[in-house]
């Protein structure tokens, strides 16, 4: 069906698949008039919870804004505000006319372009592929494969979330760009435009080669083999593309791109993920990974991983592209990781003595260049031992002075380019000087990086457990890049709050931060007596409470009076594994009849991170969630005993009978008294302590969030910790739980056998 809504008095159609919910409706709009708005917010944050329908939301209301706005990007190079000159001495006729040829010109090549994908099939590759192979050339070797004037980046953390945007993508319908002005076009185009996505990946999930062990090899080797087989020409899939020939924005407007690598009008014939783009590589004898980059600037979507966005190592145009963060809780600390980087004295130590029996016995071999390279590599690696050797004490920070004036951007690329990594870690494995088959190099490349971007006011280098580490403070270049750069981001995800928690990668850019953004909570597609949350303040999980046995006790004898009144499978979630291990040990050793209880009530399964190889107490099978799911599958009942963060608290669906209610044991605040905590409490000074409870909080919305799952589904969530009651934490809840919260502790029992009777 055609959902309609009034957005800036224009009827918006979003060919919605389905008849939309409320709340659907209004995350189509909201980002709808975002996106119209993008000149005064560059940038817009949505949350919207798992379950409700998120994905197909989005790319309804995101490609029915660029269906209905391509055309005026086109003919407007760029800028959807402007207008054809006129001018008061041309008559009418003349203006037209000129209008309609300046239309014609700039909208020809998608017209020729949608005909040749009708017309083209991998049929008519393959009758031709044996000469194709023989000259390096293929069936249409003169395409102009037009640049879309404007697109969408779309950007997620893993594989699955990306083939699942694939999917959704698949069931939508749109209109075509250019349907109103068919007298300039074809009847083709104007009624039927194909949906241009781009998978882009790794070499593990796109590489053709069966001489590459995608499957098991670490990305370094992958990348080390390939090099190889490119470099003797034993690559068939990559000896198979001819160089692209680029023809952006040429003097006879077509503004496209000639593309020969990789058939353009294979990979858009269909909405392809990034497994059917590999098949395809297969097929065809092209390598997908390398035939693709050509390819980029002609998508309507491309959608990659968060690395590749962020590292920018694909180098992509931005400009007119709106740009996607999904499942963005999780930016923050994935922007961190990829920017930390540490560094030990045996690492450099094992470098330098590798370094210099390779140049002993291969320097009389190594062009004069190279060897420049390799000694200044060697004196710098001395320098760096003798400042660790000088400098080092456990828990002390340090500014590394004597390297902050070294301009090493020729070394590094360098290092990179020769891919001396590999080269140096495949020769000290030979030499019996490390085990590790991961490039220690690697490591060094990033120190010098850092230093030589000057990323150190954006954080801190200190000295712990033998290494030298960088923590960073505020990763926010990059972000800074492609906001500079794009037309609008969007970060979305279903457990957005808090919403402050993204102050820290957006502090170049406070007053666009604070002054021009959208922050939208939306509630949960389940109706409201779906859902109810109650909180339980007589504990509290302090580090000094949460051991004693008389605390662990009464939780066992708490849960005993919860566990009885709820259904099926029940989701309880701890602050850590090792308090989970205590817990399951006090109870099993100390209080066998809590033990005994519990597991009568539902049969216990628990998540491990240790070795513990107690059968009675853990359960040792490689996927506890899979047995769990058997359980509650057979109309058996359950209890399964996960952590805060853990591999069950997120990307797990605890849908339907698998999670009735979720429990939270505390509020899982981490270890504030490490010297890493200690570094960023300096920084942050009286933000430290919002900054956990962000951590916090943002833990507790991923784990609840796994119970609800569509429309129908219900389940009673309990948070144990009077903490939950504190502003600061209950005011970080998402919306969906903050509106379903019962203020009635003292009857939260009678309120579960009625919520649950109401169900049945």
């Amino acid at each position: 069906m055609v959902a309609k809504a009034e957005n800036n008095s224009k009827n918006v159609q979003y060919n919605h698949p389905y008849e939309p919910y409320d709340i659907q409706m209004e995350l189509m709009n909201n980002i709808y008039e975002d996106l119209l708005s993008s000149k005064n917010n560059k940038i817009g944050f949505f949350e919207s919870p798992t379950g409700t329908g998120k994905t197909l939301s989005l790319i309804c209301s995101v490609m029915s804004f660029i269906r209905d706005n391509k055309l005026n990007y086109l003919l407007n190079d760029g800028n959807n505000n402007k207008s054809f000159d006129e001018s008061d001495d041309e008559p009418d006729w003349i203006t037209s006319s000129y209008e309609n040829s300046l239309k014609f010109s700039k909208i020809s090549p998608f017209e020729e372009f949608e005909n040749k994908i009708e017309n083209y099939t991998i049929k008519n590759f393959n009758t031709t592929s044996t000469s194709t192979l023989k000259n390096n050339s293929f069936l249409n070797d003169d395409i102009n494969v037009p640049k879309q004037p404007i697109k969408v980046i779309f950007a997620s953390r893993t594989h699955s979330q990306l083939q699942q945007f694939a999917d959704q993508l698949k069931k939508v319908k749109l209109k075509s760009s250019f349907q109103e002005d068919n007298n300039t076009i074809s009847k083709l185009l104007s009624q039927k435009e194909r949906i241009k996505l781009l998978p882009i990946g790794s070499k593990r999930q796109l590489c053709c080669n069966k001489d590459i062990n995608t499957a098991n090899w670490s990305m370094e080797k992958i990348n080390d083999r390939c090099q190889e087989l490119r470099k003797d020409g034993k690559c068939v899939y990559f000896k198979n593309l001819r160089e692209p020939t680029t023809n952006i924005g040429n003097d006879n407007n077509n503004n496209g791109t000639k593309t020969e690598g990789f058939p353009a009008e294979l990979v858009y014939k269909d909405i392809l993920d990034i497994e059917d783009l590999n098949e395809l590589g297969f097929e065809l004898k092209k390598c997908p990974y390398y035939g693709i980059k050509t390819l980029i600037e002609s998508a309507e979507i491309v959608t990659l991983p968060y690395q590749l966005l962020f590292m920018d190592d694909l180098n992509i145009d931005l400009s007119n592209s709106i740009v996607i963060v999904d499942e963005a809780h999780n930016l923050v600390n994935t922007l961190i990781d990829m920017n930390k980087c540490n560094i030990s004295l045996i690492e450099v130590e094992t470098l330098l003595e590798g370094l210099t029996i390779y140049l002993n016995k291969f320097g009389k071999k190594l062009a004069t260049k190279n060897k420049v390279q390799l000694l200044k590599l060697k004196k710098l690696l001395q320098q760096l031992i003798d400042y660790l050797k000088k400098n080092y004490e456990d828990k002390k920070t340090t500014n590394l002075l004597p390297f902050l004036n070294m301009n090493n951007n020729a070394l590094i690329s360098f290092m990179k380019t020769s891919n001396l990594a590999q080269k140096l870690q495949s020769y000290m494995l030979k030499e019996n000087l490390t085990t590790s088959k991961t490039p220690i190099l690697f490591k060094l490349i990033k120190f010098l990086t850092i230093l030589t971007n000057n990323k150190v006011k954006d954080g801190v280098w200190y000295f712990e457990n033998d290494k030298l580490n960088y923590l960073p403070f505020a990763p926010t270049t990059t972000v800074s890049n492609i906001i500079s750069k794009c037309l609008k981001m969007i970060l979305i995800g279903g457990t957005m709050q808090p919403f402050n928690q993204f102050d820290i990668i957006f502090n170049e850019n406070k007053q666009i931060y604070k002054e021009n953004s959208l922050k939208l909570e939306l509630g949960h597609v389940i109706p409201s007596d779906n859902i109810q949350c109650h909180i339980i303040s007589k504990f509290k999980f302090t580090q000094a409470n949460r051991t004693s046995p008389k605390f662990m006790s009464d939780i066992g004898l708490e849960l005993i009076k919860l566990l009885k009144n709820v259904p099926k499978g029940c989701i309880i979630f701890c602050q850590s594994y090792s308090y989970l291990d205590t817990l399951f040990k006090f109870w099993y050793n100390e209080r066998k009849d809590i033990w005994t209880e519990l597991n009568s009530i539902k049969k216990i399964f628990k998540e491990n991170n240790t070795n513990d190889n107690n059968s009675s107490t853990t359960n040792n099978h490689s996927n506890v969630f899979d047995l769990y799911c058997k359980h509650i599958e057979g109309g058996s009942e359950a209890v399964l005993f996960s952590v805060f963060g853990g591999k069950l608290s997120e990307g797990i669906n605890f849908e339907d009978d698998l999670a009735r209610s979720v429990i939270c044991l505390g509020v899982p605040y981490p270890n504030i008294f490490t010297f890493e905590m200690e570094l960023i409490k300096k920084n942050l000074k009286n933000g430290f302590n919002e900054y956990i409870d962000n951590i916090v909080m943002r833990q507790v919305n991923q784990a609840v969030g796994r119970s609800i799952r569509h429309a129908k589904d219900y389940a009673s969530i309990i948070l144990i910790d009077e903490r939950f009651n504190h502003h600061n934490i209950k005011g970080k809840l998402s919306k969906w739980l903050r509106d379903s919260i019962i203020n009635n502790e003292s009857n939260i029992i009678s309120d579960l056998k009625s919520f649950f009777t109401s169900k049945n």
